[in-house]
């Protein structure tokens, strides 16, 4: 029986069942690691307002603060798909702010909501709001009063985070579980077929 086993099929699919189950338990050790750091988002909110920072660590960005910014000068201006407080669909103007020191990489500004891709005619001061992703560096601040002309953008929320590793994990369970399948039935089939034909061989 044990001969008639294919032994490279075999140690491949063992391989990709391993693999996948494999994957499967790292996914929930991320499911563990996003619910952490949703936790920490959901109470950064709650904390006292930092300054903006012109340095920091990419591992530890402060998503979800509060916090502020002197805007010196709008370098250039960019235009993105945004919501505004009501929920409706429209454009979010972004500043790229000069700050305190001219060798700094300055400030990434989500300064409103509008209907229209126009640049707003705001040339810079200080703003309040909170620290989120941002498009050209890690960070941006989204104002929580607008800038005049524009109207107020929804401002970010961590429950936004997608958090789907539960579904990955259980995702890769099921494909390692019908890879065995699948392997148990070409493998029988295979056994059966040399079986009948070592029956039939005349010289056996």
């Amino acid at each position: 029986m044990m001969r008639n086993i294919p032994i490279i099929a075999t140690i491949i699919a063992l391989l990709a069942i391993g693999t996948m189950i494999r994957l499967g338990f790292w996914q929930l050790d991320r499911l563990d690691e996003k619910q952490a750091i949703l936790e920490k988002y959901g109470n950064a909110s709650s904390l006292e307002e930092i300054t903006y920072p012109t340095l920091y660590d990419s591992e530890d960005l402060p998503y979800y603060r509060r916090s502020s910014v002197n805007c010196f000068e709008v370098i250039s201006w960019s235009s993105v798909s945004g919501k505004n407080v009501r929920d409706e669909s429209g454009i979010a103007h972004i500043a790229q702010c000069k700050t305190a020191g001219a060798e700094g990489p300055g400030a990434e500004v989500a300064v409103g909501w509008s209907k229209s891709p126009d640049n707003p005619k705001w040339q810079g001061g200080l703003v309040n709001g909170i620290i989120s992703q941002g498009r050209v560096q890690p960070i941006k601040l989204t104002v929580q009063q607008p800038v005049e002309g524009l109207e107020m953008l929804k401002a970010p929320d961590p429950a936004n985070i997608p958090n789907n590793h539960f579904l990955y994990a259980i995702q890769w369970f099921l494909f390692a579980f019908f890879a065995a399948i699948i392997y148990i039935f070409a493998a029988r089939k295979k056994m059966r077929q040399k079986k009948l034909a070592e029956s039939s061989d005349p010289a056996n």
